[in-house]
Order: structure tokens, then C-alpha cells, then sequence
């Protein structure tokens, strides 16, 4: 039997804008993912057997992600295990705070290993890519600009050490609705100059990220479902306007509904610190488990 107690780390978007609907059916997006350190905690457990079985501190609804990633690794490994996951669940379901599929991809990234067996980079890619958009980045940690599905990232420097209060009302937001009642174009309809212009508008805010004080990059940042959700919610456009009041950057993450703001540090009492690859690996190391190398 092995076992280890692992971190699935949150992400916030410090940017998001949904552009057009693909070919596909999906939506492309632009988006600046940024992990923090409020963190689930996975017990994971690998014994001789048959099967995946998962708890959690608290009910999850609906399917859980890292069950079925525990079953494509078996089944990409071709190997027979009974496998145990109990979640101590410490980030808001449905918050848009990557709560779900964090978890996917800490199994990800950790079951392999207590197999004993090395997943290529580019398989355990395309298996996160089968559990959600953002589960790629999530196994990696640290900041990253998304152009596209969002399942391809490119990752980004580390930004400073930032502080942050977090809001989360306790409601989900339901994604695919929120993506349709957006009402986006499709692709096709959109021309090339405008679909240029806006790739260019990104690159202006990546760049000054990485150049500039928060305080000159932070307004250009937006959240597009911040406008269907407050149109449900407007509570939530009151609470974002009153922690923007003391806060550079306060947004709406993902597609909601939890709300954070960002401080540099120092800045008191917060609820997260922003997390660095760096630290990322480091808590991963901590644990008893050395991350892979990405690909």
C-alpha cells in the first residue's frame, strides 16, 4: 500500500473575456490565470484491488472530477489498483475558483507516482484537457495567459507577491448557461482585423503585467460574466464595488460567483496569498511528491 497527502491549489482569473463561439461548439477566451494558495487536501491511497472510491469533508454534487481522473490514469496505465481519495475540501464548490477540477488535477499529477510509474507529459496533457479547460494549468501552477479554449497556456513570469480577500456567497453559477447568455458571434462572423485587434489588446495587457505596477494594469482587467451574473445577483456588483474601494484589482474569478480583491503585500489580515510556480513546487516537494516536469 502507498499513500500521500497531496494540495489541489485554487486559481483566480486575474482577466477574462469571451470572445466568439469555435467551430466546435466551445467559446475561445482570453484569459491571465493566477494560482493561490487556499488549497483542498487530498488523501490518496493505492492498494491491491479494483476500483476508485472518493469521500469528501463535505457533499460533492454531480460527477466528481477526480474520480473520473483516477480512472483515466488506470485505464491509460492499463493497470488494476483499488484507489482511495478522501477530499478535505477547503475551496467554495461552484466559485469559479477551479474547485472541482483542481482536485482532477492533484490525481493527476500524484497517482502515477504512487504506481510508481512516469505519465508522459504529453499524455497526462490530453487526459486534463478530457477533464476541463483549466485542469492543465492547474497541474502546473503559478500565472499563465490562455488564448483559445483555454486548454493550451503559455506560462507567464511570476507577477509580485500579492494579498487577497475573497467573497464567496455560496451559490454556483452554472457555466454553459452563463457562456450562452452571453450570446457571443461565431467565429466565422467575426472579421480577421477585429479578431487581430483584440489578440493585440491582450498582448498590451501581458505585457504591462509584467512591466508595470498593478495600479496601471489593474483597470484594464475584466471578467465578461461578471455582466450576466450581476444582472442575476446584484448584491455581488455591490460587494465587488465596495473591496475595489481599498483594492487596486477586485473582480469577479472564472464565471462566478465568488469575488476577490488584490493588495501588494504587506496588507494585514487577507484571505490568500498569490502562489509562484516556484512555491507551487515546493508544497508539492513538502508532501512527499515530486511534480513531474511539464512538457
Amino acid at each position: 500500500m502507498t499513500r500521500a497527502r497531496v494540495p489541489a491549489f485554487a486559481k483566480i482569473n486575474l482577466h477574462l473575456e469571451v470572445l466568439w463561439r469555435r467551430e466546435d461548439g466551445y467559446h475561445d477566451i482570453a484569459t491571465v490565470f493566477q494560482t493561490i494558495d487556499l488549497c483542498d487536501w487530498l488523501e490518496i491511497e493505492v492498494s491491491a484491488g479494483e476500483g476508485v472510491e472518493v469521500s469528501a469533508s463535505i457533499p460533492i454534487p454531480g460527477v466528481n472530477i477526480a474520480e473520473r481522473a483516477a480512472t483515466l490514469v488506470l485505464n491509460e496505465l492499463q493497470q488494476l489498483a483499488r484507489v482511495r481519495i478522501h477530499i478535505e475540501k477547503k475551496i467554495p464548490l461552484g466559485g469559479g475558483l477551479g474547485g472541482s477540477s483542481t482536485d482532477g488535477s492533484a490525481v493527476l499529477l500524484a497517482l502515477p507516482a504512487l504506481l510508481g510509474v512516469t505519465l508522459p507529459g504529453s499524455v497526462r496533457e490530453g487526459l486534463a484537457a478530457d477533464l476541463g479547460s483549466d485542469v492543465n494549468f492547474l497541474m502546473r501552477g503559478g500565472t499563465a495567459a490562455a488564448f483559445g479554449r483555454g486548454t493550451q497556456f503559455t506560462p507567464l513570469p511570476d507577477l509580485p507577491r500579492f494579498s487577497g480577500e475573497l467573497f464567496a456567497p455560496g451559490f454556483p453559477v452554472d457555466s454553459g448557461a452563463a457562456y450562452r447568455a452571453l450570446s457571443r458571434p461565431g467565429i466565422l462572423d467575426v472579421p480577421r482585423s477585429e479578431q487581430d485587434a483584440v489578440r493585440a489588446r491582450y498582448e498590451k495587457l501581458l505585457s504591462e503585467m509584467q512591466t508595470k505596477p498593478m495600479e496601471v494594469w489593474a483597470p484594464r482587467c475584466a471578467n465578461d460574466f461578471e455582466a450576466v451574473v450581476f444582472a442575476q445577483h446584484p448584491e455581488l456588483e455591490v460587494r465587488r464595488a465596495q473591496m475595489g474601494e481599498t483594492a487596486p484589482l477586485a473582480r469577479m474569478s472564472g464565471s462566478g460567483s465568488s469575488l476577490f480583491a488584490l493588495r501588494e503585500l504587506p496588507a494585514g489580515p487577507h484571505d490568500f496569498e498569490t502562489l509562484s510556480r516556484a512555491r507551487f513546487v515546493e508544497a508539492w516537494r513538502d508532501s512527499g511528491l515530486s511534480l513531474p516536469e511539464p512538457s
